[in-house]
């Protein structure tokens, strides 16, 4: 009977020793985010169009094969760059045991892609459209998506206070502002897409710059009448 135990022990270790570690804990594939604004763009990856953004590629993992991406939009300048990827954290564990280690290599389980994430702004081939202002509003609500959910959800928070000085938004609008954000919370918190989480927080700076008004104008009739 202990001979019998042992020999099963010894193996699962030897399929843990020949499998690799990360090839049987982590997939050899990836999803991958590719997100443009504006949305729309064609998506090529090593030269093969994919699809238009916003898009969700599964991506096969390469350890000795760098991905190059590429949007293409017709009035815009194309833009590529390689996908960045970095070592996965379960196969440290595999650098002791070089056969292991030399599975998950060959398997691609060795890496994963990081950011998983791509969000590019697009710059417009006309030379008099390139410098806009609302660009880098779009860029910092990209580059903090999850944390400015997280403020969402709470209501308030330093994303979205630097989102209504960035707009321009004075005191009152800014109140405007996190009660809009606040009334729609889920919605906002339920959008995946990074451009429409840029597009519907733009859309509530408009809006709060109305109301703001409106109450403002409402409050100086109400003024007149009293005297």
């Amino acid at each position: 009977m202990k001979k019998s135990l042992f020999a099963a022990s010894l193996s699962v270790l030897t399929v843990l020793l020949i499998s690799g570690c990360a090839t049987l804990f982590s997939s050899t594939t990836q999803v991958v985010k590719f997100e443009s604004y504006p949305s729309g763009a064609e998506l090529y990856i090593d030269g093969n169009l994919v699809g238009k953004t916003p898009i969700e590629v599964e991506m096969k993992k390469e350890t000795f094969h760098n991905y190059t991406y590429q949007f293409r939009l017709e009035g815009y300048v194309t833009y590529q760059q390689r996908l960045t990827k970095e070592l996965n954290k379960t196969a440290l564990f595999n650098t002791v045991m070089w056969p292991s280690w030399a599975t998950d290599a060959l398997t691609g389980a060795m890496i994963e892609f990081s950011p998983a994430n791509y969000y590019v702004e697009l710059k417009p081939r006309n030379s008099a459209l390139r410098d806009q202002p609302d660009s880098l509003k779009r860029l910092y609500t990209a580059s903090n998506f999850l944390h400015i959910k997280e403020d969402i959800a709470q209501g308030s928070g330093q994303n979205t206070t630097a989102i209504a000085k960035m707009y321009h938004l004075t005191d009152e609008q800014t109140k405007v502002f996190e009660k809009l954000m606040k009334n729609q919370g889920q919605s906002l918190i339920s959008l995946e897409s990074t451009t429409e989480l840029v597009t519907a927080i733009e859309a509530l700076t408009i809006k709060a710059k109305a109301k703001a008004k409106a109450q403002a104008s409402t409050q100086n009739n109400t003024q007149t009448i009293n005297i």
